[in-house]
């Protein structure tokens, strides 16, 4: 039997309407703070909590002091999901919904005629926001919208081109049995960035594909000179510590090396030529354009930013990153110094970190959506936790007394969970979710720990709510969610149940 201590909170004007315990007394740019970690003279403010209506928001923009833009995939079922009017401006943020039905909007820009552009799956469409319905036109389409990455992520250009993600329909262009596919068309036209020129008149034209071989480009960002950095989402290997996510400098033409190569040259074990894997011709890295930085494993970059703002004359000319990763080198805002000359840009200075989970305290963080406010504060969003944050000036939040005692003791079924772990989890999951391999109760326990299985509570698990397609976040496992079977869910569920009798 394993003891968890789960934290007793000294209560002093505390708010508990959230999931994070906030300080009526302590604000950041008039919110209430959040306890998270920040830099000496920086802080973290509640603008919207989970309560407000948001579901699964992704991306948001100022449009004027006060007022907002936010998208909303809701979840990832296309059809539901929904973009936003935020306004703050009377102390109680007011959510008006401006479009519902969408497929699951991500992609959010201010365009260089002042409309409003949204990323759905298939399409890219705009609108005046003072007048959202009469002005609503799609501008592209015809998006590929299948696969392991849907998700349409895009930036304006000063020249007057617009940049669009087409992530790979795939996570390493294998086949149900794990063989690599070769050659893999899937790269030719997914797995890329295209590219349209912007006319005048606000009329977009396919101009073709800038770069190849990048495996799904949430983050992009135009630095001052005009060059194009790319942070990508890289392959989902089990190890804790690999792949490194990479961060390229965008090259017209340039082939990035998804799903051969990664990293600086090195070779996925899945399309080494070897006696048994003949289809496969010798691969060498050294054809691939290598990237000039790497972020840490699974951090898993969402969005990129150049911040250009008054607030924080310390981070002008640096780019903002939000890495929403579960695992533990997400949970981050970080800020880099990129230096586009160099072939090496891996260092980066932590903005909002030391977010993992504390019960009672905080859930882990999850951020994606990064925008710079009028004043330069950095508002950002958590799809996870259906939260909006502002990044000000002002005293970093103070530390939470928690005293931890021992109110609970979990039994946490082994023998039960042994059978679990064989005919589910180390069938569907390891294969990406390499933490979830090993020792019964070393597992069972983290699943408990980390929050993904509430004792007793099924309804309120992600583990059971993920494999069964009942969460807000993407069902497991991804793109094939009917191998789990009716009884694989039921023997989850009962032992569930079975940890909080």
């Amino acid at each position: 039997m394993i003891k968890l201590l789960i934290p007793l909170l000294v209560i002093s004007n505390f708010s508990f309407a959230s999931d994070y315990l906030l300080k009526s007394d302590e604000t950041c740019y008039g919110h209430k703070k959040v306890p998270v970690s920040t830099p000496s003279g920086t802080c973290v403010g509640m603008v919207v909590d989970k309560d407000a209506g948001l579901k699964k928001p992704r991306k948001i923009i100022e449009v004027s002091k006060d007022n907002f833009i936010i998208t909303d995939m809701v979840n990832w079922n296309k059809g539901n999901g929904i973009v936003w009017k935020l306004e703050t401006g009377d102390g109680e943020p007011k959510l008006t919904k401006l479009f519902t039905g969408l497929n699951l909007p991500h992609g959010l820009r201010i365009g260089p005629d002042g409309l409003i552009y949204v990323g759905e799956t298939n399409q890219i469409f705009r609108f005046n926001y003072k007048n959202p319905k009469e002005t609503y036109e799609v501008v592209i389409d015809e998006i590929p919208s299948e696969g392991k990455h849907p998700i349409s992520e895009f930036i304006f250009t000063k020249d007057n081109r617009l940049i669009l993600n087409i992530g790979a329909p795939s996570d390493q262009c294998l086949k149900d049995n794990g063989k690599a596919i070769y050659p893999c068309k899937q790269a030719d036209n997914e797995a890329v960035l295209r590219e349209y020129s912007v006319s005048e008149s606000g009329e977009f034209t396919l101009m073709g594909n800038l770069a190849y071989g990048l495996r799904n480009s949430m983050g992009i960002v135009e630095l001052e000179n005009g060059n194009i950095i790319q942070f990508n989402n890289g392959m989902d290997f089990k190890e804790e510590d690999g792949p490194m996510e990479e961060v390229n400098l965008i090259t017209p033409g340039a082939h990035y090396g998804w799903p051969f190569c990664y990293e600086r040259g090195k070779l996925n074990k899945k399309f080494k030529r070897t006696f048994f894997n003949r289809r496969v011709p010798k691969i060498n890295c050294g054809d691939y354009t290598n990237p000039i930085g790497l972020l840490p494993a699974h951090s898993a970059p969402l969005d990129a930013l150049l911040y250009k703002g008054e607030m924080f004359e310390e981070l002008n000319g640096k780019v903002l990153v939000s890495l929403h990763g579960y695992r533990k080198n997400g949970q981050r805002i970080i800020a880099m110094d990129i230096d586009d000359n160099k072939s090496s840009n891996d260092l980066f200075e932590e903005i909002v970190y030391g977010w993992t989970a504390v019960s009672g305290v905080r859930p882990k963080g999850a951020p994606v959506g990064l925008t710079i406010g009028s004043q330069g504060e950095v508002y950002f969003v958590d799809d996870k936790n259906k939260t909006i944050m502002v990044i000000a000036k002002g005293a970093k939040a103070s530390d939470v007394v928690v005293d931890t005692v021992d109110v609970s003791q979990v039994d946490l079924k082994l023998e039960d969970f042994k059978e679990i772990q064989k005919n589910i989890i180390n069938k569907h999951c390891i294969q990406c979710h390499g933490n979830f391999s090993g020792d019964s109760d070393k597992v069972a326990k983290e699943l408990v720990e980390s929050g993904l299985v509430k004792a007793g509570k099924p309804e309120l698990s992600e583990f059971f709510l993920r494999l069964t397609g009942e969460s807000s976040s993407m069902a497991m496992p991804p793109g094939n969610n009917e191998v789990v079977t009716k009884e694989d869910k039921t023997l989850i569920k009962n032992w569930i149940e079975s940890l909080g009798q």
